[in-house]
């Protein structure tokens, strides 16, 4: 049992650790913003620059490069550890942001695009990854929260920022924040979980003091002891992926409701309820149980976008056109209040447990393979749908997204063991009882 301020101590050096890959993740969120913004701006006719349609659902599947990004990303933190690998990144999203800077045409746009989604999944796994591996578990669903909190944040900010500057100077802005990651990673220690998976067991003990207060290596030993053991065991192999993508038309959608405010307005609106759902995650999370929470969100997420979907279809009847206002007010409140129950719940959870299933020695490469599987789907989503709306329409569109929901809440009731509160150590010795029950 360690002392109050021993544990201060401790949460102090994981939350500054947490912290340093969260400017990075900032940057994730503040590109997913630009592409809100530049779509809209696109969108529209005599735009600023020209781009035809193809490339119009191109660009806003939001990182088609993506895919390849996740498998390379994982070999590269398998390879040079996460914290090398976070480096990359920033330097990286550096040369993004400029390049969309100096933008002239549709292929300097996709060019830059196509560098943010390359390096992109390395912000979604391998940061996540340094986090499950640095962190306590009574810490560590908490933490993990708060990377997706940044994200949010990041979007948020920008297209706040779009409600008053250009998008040009909102990109000059969003330089700062990988800049900073880039300086912030030097300062925090590689994962000691990953050194020790390469021998350096030496480096690992000192990674492990910085991370659990800057202690010494005798306050630390039964964990270190631990932790030497985990390599020293035969592989064990458990998987399991998960799906959310990111929906870069907003502001179209807004319009498209009839949103009786701005679309830069209740885009911002929007995102702040994703932020104060991502807090109402951290601070829940390690009370109800990460299940709880993805059963919540999914069923009322799914049930916000079937009233959508509705509202969209009475809305064309001419029979209800007395209350068109009423429908677009609930539709557009529906929406905001959908987004803040997917980021309470599955929106995070889903990317915990992708991080926090796969087995030690392999987790870099497993966490790159589960952002794969969820990119490809978030490109899919994102490059039909335009797509999909000309076909199915609007409402029919809202309809399957709220049958995914509860299919979803199916197949999580089924699949996901509960992971809160257990260390690593457990959740990878569950895996290995199930699957000698199984041969039984």
């Amino acid at each position: 049992m360690k002392k109050p301020q021993e544990a201060i101590k401790s949460a102090a050096s994981q939350c500054l650790a947490a912290f340093a890959t969260n400017l990075v993740k900032f940057t994730y969120g503040s590109f997913h913003g630009i592409t809100t913004i530049l779509l809209a701006e696109l969108y529209k006719k005599n735009a600023e620059i020209e781009i035809s349609l193809s490339e119009l659902t191109w660009f806003g599947s939001s990182c088609f490069m993506v895919p390849v990004g996740s498998i390379l990303s994982g070999l590269l933190a398998q390879t040079i550890g996460p914290r090398r690998c976070l480096i990359v990144t920033s330097l990286l999203f550096i040369v993004s942001w400029i390049l969309f800077y100096f933008a002239k045409n549709s292929v300097m746009l996709l060019g830059a695009q196509a560098i943010a989604g390359l390096v992109a999944p390395a912000i979604i796994g391998p940061g996540t990854t340094y986090i499950v591996e640095t962190a306590e578990p009574y810490l560590r669903s908490a933490l993990m929260a708060s990377t997706n909190l940044s994200i949010i944040i990041g979007v948020f900010l920008t297209i706040l920022y779009s409600n008053w500057l250009h998008w040009r100077t909102i990109v000059l802005i969003n330089l700062i924040s990988p800049t900073l990651g880039f300086l912030s990673m030097y300062m925090i220690p590689e994962s000691p979980h990953w050194l020790a998976s390469k021998g350096k067991l030496k480096q690992a003990e000192s990674a492990l003091s910085w991370v659990r207060g800057w202690t010494t290596p005798e306050n630390i030993f039964l964990e270190f002891d631990l932790l030497r053991k985990t390599y020293e065991i035969p592989d064990r192999s458990s998987t399991r992926n998960s799906c959310k993508p990111f929906f870069p038309y907003l502001m179209i959608i807004f319009k498209s409701i009839d949103a009786p405010i701005d679309s830069h307005l209740a885009a911002s609106l929007f995102d702040a309820m994703r932020i104060l759902g991502a807090i109402v995650c951290i601070l829940s999370v390690h009370y109800t149980g990460k299940r709880k929470l993805i059963f919540i969100s999914s069923i009322g997420a799914g049930l916000s976008y079937i009233t959508i979907a509705t509202l969209l279809f009475l809305k064309a009847q001419s029979a209800y056109v007395k209350y068109i206002h009423v429908f677009n007010w609930t539709s557009t409140i529906m929406l905001i209040l959908s987004t803040f129950l997917t980021s309470a719940g599955i929106d995070k959870v889903v990317f915990m447990y992708n991080a926090e299933l796969f087995p030690t020695k392999f987790r870099n490469v497993g966490t790159g393979i589960g952002i794969f599987v969820f990119s490809v789907c978030s490109a899919v989503v994102n490059k039909s749908y335009l797509y999909v709306v000309a076909a199915v329409t609007l409402p029919g569109a809202f309809l399957i997204f709220g049958i995914s929901c509860f299919v979803c809440c199916i197949v999580f009731y089924f699949l996901l063991p509960e992971t809160e509160g257990k260390t690593l150590r457990e959740l990878e010795n569950h895996y290995v009882k199930t699957i000698k029950d199984a041969n039984l």
